[in-house]
């Protein structure tokens, strides 16, 4: 699953997406999960709970399957604290290039305007602690190191998709 805003879109809410995706885990033949957050820079983190429980049922109902999280320098925010809060309560393999941001971050940016000048600026301001308060990694790293070389982007070549396919296999 490709997962890039956390926004509810026009037709279907997160709450109805993560149920739709636990219906299919419980009905489906699916072995593995993927849940790819690359390019995930965030939106509304009071939407993740659902989707975190949704990679919580999946090992529960399938103790023996992967949890894959495909991340990399553009996962942040909200989209980081869906990667973080997974990894926090079932084992999942980050697989990718390191993410964009800390696993505690200041974050919920508000705009403002400076008095004489007028220019407007954006600033966030509020602290959101994902992970223990002793975790002073700069980002979160991948089990799996892969980079996304020019080539293979222009080639339309995905190595990250490829390995987890790879190891899926085994």
């Amino acid at each position: 699953m490709q997962f890039n805003d956390v926004r509810n879109s026009k037709d279907l809410t997160l709450v109805e997406f993560a149920m739709q995706l636990q219906e299919q885990i419980k009905h489906d033949d699916i072995e593995h999960m993927v849940l790819d957050l690359r390019h995930n820079s965030g939106g509304n983190g009071s939407l993740t709970p659902p989707l975190v429980a949704t990679a919580a049922f999946f090992k529960v109902l399938k103790p023996q399957g992967k949890l894959f999280i495909l991340i990399g320098r553009n996962t942040f925010s909200a989209g980081h604290d869906v990667a973080v809060k997974i990894a926090n309560i079932v084992p999942a393999i980050f697989v990718g290039e390191s993410s964009g941001t800390r696993p505690n971050v200041v974050g919920e940016a508000g705009w403002f305007n400076l008095p004489y000048s007028k220019q407007t600026g954006l600033i966030s301001s509020q602290f959101h602690q994902q992970s223990r308060a002793e975790d002073h990694r700069i980002w979160l790293a991948p089990d799996m190191p892969i980079t996304l070389s020019a080539k293979d982007y222009f080639a339309g070549v995905d190595p990250v998709m490829d390995a987890v396919l790879t190891i899926t296999k085994q």
